[in-house]
């Protein structure tokens, strides 16, 4: 084979490939588990050009916003989507993350005060939801860190 056809045998090979992916479903299931890094990806480019001093503040709420909902999808399609039953509180805590990031940006105590207030909500909210959907578990699991707790924690007598 020829210097010259060497390229040509490259991208045959490479054609192959991708095609044999395609059709073994490869890059479906790649789009099905990561599609969510594309909003992660616009959220931090938000970010990144506010920093850059390129946008305004304002795409800072959106951009933080993008940022925690997209890590929530991530987890949500790695290990299924029946958690976003106890994970929906996540949504308005990227609101209230946005706005924390705006009202820091443009000094509005006002606005710092609400976005703590939708946080702290959407915090106690998932709180409540895991206890909820995983009681037995938690109740479990404290007995467990209190009976551990107290037996290292004995007097000492002399």
């Amino acid at each position: 084979m020829s210097n010259r056809t060497m390229p040509l045998a490259i991208g045959i090979i490479i054609a192959g490939v991708i095609i044999l992916l395609g059709k073994l479903g490869f890059f479906q299931t790649v789009g099905a588990l990561f599609w969510p890094l594309i909003p992660l990806a616009a959220g931090a480019a938000f970010h990144l050009l506010h920093w850059n001093r390129v946008l305004p503040s304002g795409v800072l709420i959106p951009g933080g916003i993008l940022v925690v909902l997209s890590l929530l999808f991530l987890f949500c399609s790695w290990f299924g989507w029946g958690w976003m039953k106890v994970l929906w509180p996540v949504i308005p805590f990227g609101v209230a993350v946005g706005l924390y990031e705006f009202s820091s940006a443009e000094r509005i105590p006002a606005l710092r005060a609400v976005s703590f207030g939708i946080g702290g909500g959407a915090l106690l909210l998932l709180v409540i939801m895991l206890v909820a959907q995983v009681n037995v578990y938690v109740l479990a699991l404290l007995l467990i860190v209190g009976g551990v707790v107290l037996a290292a924690r004995r007097p000492r007598i002399r």
